[in-house]
């Protein structure tokens, strides 16, 4: 709660660590404790099954970035191993903490690479059929050619969220048996494929990284056989939004050979969503150039992804006007935050927002869009464990002894029966109105 050494723990449920009885008696009484303690109590009791679920327990170097970080054994320096001062790996532990996000130097090897750790080269996937969107980090590593003594999944956390949340939208666009609608229409070859990523900031110094897991993993997908021609399949735009971007201009790319390149990473705008949205509809209207503020326009959203959100943290006058944005927009939105506490905090802040009206502005003015107007009963999905977390600890300093990681947990935002069903098909529950 204030920073200082958290020596004592509730002893009820031993999930939290305060620096002394005063503030373990406030967060009982008024930080909402007192009806949470049972359930934390759970929570920890469950944490070693957690941390192996959704496969993660694969990874042979697990124990190392989770129990043995938890424990004092190794720091995340040390734990990240060969990988440690690498290209994405850089924002994964405290070493470059100074220097602001966004301006980390390029930092690529001879290979080329963002995010690989390994001394060999990946291999090649085989296959070229289109594949399903990926369920585990094991999946997702035979899509990337990658073995699992590799430690890539602790730089493309976000990444991978945002991929598994892409694909499981395309997926549904893509289903014979889903009658095209607003809130999931049927999607051309040639239309992109757009992710909205919201609140970055390491992110920024990863964009290579996204650019090419995404590539890589949508490789067998981006081109097939007819006859003897080939045909250019779906592009994918990444956005990035966030107060921390300063370079409203950086961009990464990947592809083969192509022009223009199959994965395009972006920054959309710097400061908050729903005010670069808004900069980019006054522009449009005004028939001008976009705002220096987000230098570009803005392809509308198939999918929003906000990873480690903290909309529970942080004041209602950052986060609610963007809820209330995403809540009557079509297009799915998957929050996540580093514990179960938070991302059940975070879906009750939402829905509390979303709830209080979605009305902005006034006399005729146009709103910005996300994907849609928000036609179709929409419904927030359960709190899960996000099969993409990181798989490193982040508890230390944060005085909690649940599961703690970058990305933990996840809950999803969805309208439309096609796209709630296509994300109920990994495993999210609903709880429709």
């Amino acid at each position: 709660m204030c920073g200082s050494v958290a020596a004592m723990s509730c002893g009820g449920c031993s999930g939290f660590f305060y620096c002394g009885d005063a503030h373990r008696l406030a967060h009982w009484a008024s930080g909402g404790h007192a009806a949470r303690c049972a359930a934390v109590a759970a929570q920890v009791r469950d944490a070693d099954a957690l941390r192996v679920r959704d496969d993660v327990g694969a990874f042979p170097w697990l124990a190392t970035t989770t129990l043995d970080v938890d424990e004092g054994r190794e720091s995340r320096c040390t734990a990240l191993g060969d990988a440690h001062g690498r290209g994405a790996f850089r924002r994964e532990c405290g070493c470059d903490a100074r220097v602001p996000f966004g301006a980390l130097p390029d930092d690529r090897d001879a290979r080329g690479d963002a995010y690989r750790d390994v001394d060999e080269d990946a291999s090649t996937p085989t296959t070229t059929t289109r594949t399903p969107p990926s369920r585990t980090w094991p999946e997702l590593y035979a899509r990337l050619g990658l073995p699992l003594e590799s430690r890539a999944a602790l730089a493309l956390s976000a990444a991978a969220t945002a991929l598994f949340a892409a694909e499981i939208v395309e997926a549904a666009e893509e289903e014979p048996n889903n009658p095209p609608s607003p809130a999931s229409p049927r999607a051309a070859a040639t239309d992109p494929l757009v992710v909205h990523v919201l609140g970055a900031e390491k992110e920024l110094d990863q964009l290579d990284a996204f650019a090419e897991m995404f590539h890589r993993a949508r490789r067998p997908r981006l081109s097939t056989e007819r006859g003897d021609r080939r045909r250019r399949a779906r592009p994918v735009e990444i956005y990035a939004f966030g107060p921390a971007i300063s370079d409203p201009t950086a961009e990464a790319a990947a592809g083969d050979d192509a022009t223009p390149p199959i994965v395009r990473v972006r920054t959309g705008g710097a400061g908050l969503y729903h005010d670069a949205l808004e900069s980019a509809v006054a522009a449009s209207d005004e028939g001008g150039d976009v705002p220096r503020r987000s230098r570009r326009p803005i392809t509308p959203a198939s999918v929003v992804v906000a990873p480690n959100a903290g909309l529970a943290a942080y004041a209602a006058s950052r986060w609610a006007p963007t809820v209330r944005l995403l809540s009557r927009a079509d297009a799915p939105t998957i929050v996540t935050d580093y514990n179960e506490e938070a991302a059940l905090a975070a879906r009750e802040a939402w829905a509390a927002w979303a709830a209080r009206g979605c009305e902005r502005g006034g006399g005729g003015e146009r709103e910005p869009t996300v994907g849609g107007g928000g036609d179709g009963a929409a419904a927030l999905s359960r709190v899960r464990s996000n099969p993409f977390r990181q798989p490193m600890s982040a508890a230390g300093g944060r005085g909690v002894a649940t599961l703690t990681c970058d990305n933990g947990f996840a809950f999803v935002h969805a309208r439309g029966e096609a796209s709630r069903a296509a994300f109920e098909a990994v495993g999210f529950v609903f709880d429709r109105a």
